[in-house]
C-alpha cells in the first residue's frame, strides 16, 4: 500500500523551490542560451484534478526554453477544469472531451502538436528543474538515431524512485543510457516524427500496459528508446478517487491483452501462463490484489480472441532482443 501523501500546495510548493523552481510567484523566465533550439510541445493528460494540474502548469510555464505551445487534454472532468483553464491559462491550448478515454486520450495532443519533440506529462507530473526540458532536447539533437527518451520517474512526496532498477531490464546500455522498452507516458520525450510513422497509442485503452504496447510498435519499427538518468521528472501521485482493486485489475487483463497483441500463439500461451501463475502467486504476498488480480485474469483472457488477430506480431528475432523484459515481466 502505498504511503499517506499529504497534498497541499504548500508543501509541493516548497519542494519545487528546492529543485529551483519559484513557482506562482515569479514571472515566466526569460531563456537565452540558444535561439536555434526547435519548437516543442508540453502535453498535458488531465482528469479531475484541478489542483495538480494548476501547479504543473504554472511549472511549465517557467521552463527554460525559448517558444514551446502547451497543450492540455481533458478526460471529461467535472470539477471545474474547464472554467479554470477559462479564467487562469486562456492562453494554454485546451481541448475538453465529452467521455473518458483513459490513456488514449494522450492521442488528442499527439496528432496535433507542432513541436520537433513532445513531452508528455501527467496532470501531477513535472520536470525536475527548469532545465530539464532544454538538456533532454539538446541530447536528442544530438543523438538523431533515439526515438523517445525517459528518465527517472522520482515521487518527492515519499521518496520512491519509481524507475528504480530499470537498467537490469535493458536490451542494450551505453554512455547514452539504456535501451529497451523504457516508456514512462508522464514523463516521456518523443521525437514528433517517429510518432507520425509508428502511430500512437492503442485505441483500446491499454491502461497499465500502454506505455509497453506503444515501445513494441517502436521496436517492429525498429526505433530506439533510450533510459537516462541525467534527466528526472517529479510524480506528486494526486489520487482521484480509483476505486479499490481498479488499478490491479486493469494492469493484469491489459497485460494479457498486450501479450495477446503482439506475441504469436506459440509464445502468447506459454507467456500468459507464466504471467498468470506469476499474479497468483503474488497474491499469497498481497492478499488484498486477491479481487483485482482475479478479475483482471478472467477478463483478459475473454477479451484476448480479436487482439490475437492483431498484425504485424513481432518477429523472432525482435522476441529475443527483448529477452530482458521478460525479467521485468516476471519481477516480484
Amino acid at each position: 500500500m502505498s504511503p499517506h501523501i499529504s497534498h497541499t500546495p504548500e508543501n509541493i510548493e516548497g519542494i519545487l523551490k528546492e529543485y529551483g523552481w519559484d513557482t506562482f510567484k515569479s514571472p515566466l523566465h526569460t531563456f537565452k542560451n540558444n535561439d536555434d533550439l526547435p519548437f516543442i510541445t508540453l502535453g498535458i493528460l488531465h482528469h479531475n484534478r484541478r489542483e495538480a494540474l494548476k501547479i504543473t502548469l504554472n511549472v511549465l510555464k517557467e521552463i527554460q526554453y525559448p517558444d514551446f505551445e502547451i497543450i492540455v487534454v481533458d478526460n471529461a472532468s467535472t470539477d471545474g477544469t474547464a472554467e479554470m483553464m477559462k479564467n487562469e491559462f486562456p492562453s494554454v491550448q485546451f481541448i475538453r472531451l465529452l467521455k473518458n478515454t483513459g490513456t488514449a486520450g494522450r492521442n488528442e495532443f499527439l496528432k496535433r502538436a507542432r513541436g520537433k519533440y513532445i513531452f508528455c506529462y501527467d496532470d501531477d507530473t513535472v520536470p525536475a528543474s527548469p532545465d530539464t526540458v532544454v538538456k533532454m532536447v539538446e541530447f536528442m539533437e544530438e543523438n538523431p538515431e533515439i526515438a523517445a527518451l525517459c528518465g527517472n520517474y522520482f515521487q518527492p512526496l515519499t521518496g520512491i524512485e519509481e524507475t528504480a532498477g530499470w537498467e537490469k531490464f535493458a536490451q542494450k546500455k551505453s554512455v547514452k543510457g539504456s535501451e529497451g522498452i523504457f516508456l514512462v507516458e508522464g514523463g516521456v520525450c518523443f521525437r514528433n516524427s517517429v510518432l507520425k510513422e509508428t502511430g500512437y497509442y492503442d485505441e483500446e485503452n491499454l491502461w497499465g500496459a500502454e506505455g509497453s504496447d506503444l515501445s513494441f510498435e517502436f521496436l517492429k519499427k525498429g526505433h530506439l528508446i533510450h533510459l537516462n538518468r541525467d534527466f528526472t521528472t517529479l510524480h506528486f501521485k494526486f489520487y482521484a478517487g480509483r476505486p479499490p482493486n481498479r488499478d490491479t485489475n486493469w494492469k493484469t487483463q491489459n497485460m494479457i491483452r498486450l501479450l495477446a497483441k503482439h506475441f504469436p500463439v506459440w509464445a502468447f500461451i506459454p507467456l500468459s501462463f507464466g504471467y498468470v501463475v506469476r499474479r497468483i502467486v503474488g497474491i499469497a504476498i498481497r492478499p488484498k490484489t486477491a479481487i483485482g488480480v482475479l478479475k483482471g485474469i478472467v477478463k483478459g483472457f475473454s477479451g484476448a480472441g480479436k487482439f490475437l488477430k492483431r498484425m504485424p506480431k513481432l518477429t523472432l528475432k525482435q522476441m529475443l532482443f527483448l529477452k530482458r523484459w521478460y525479467l521485468m515481466l516476471y519481477r516480484w
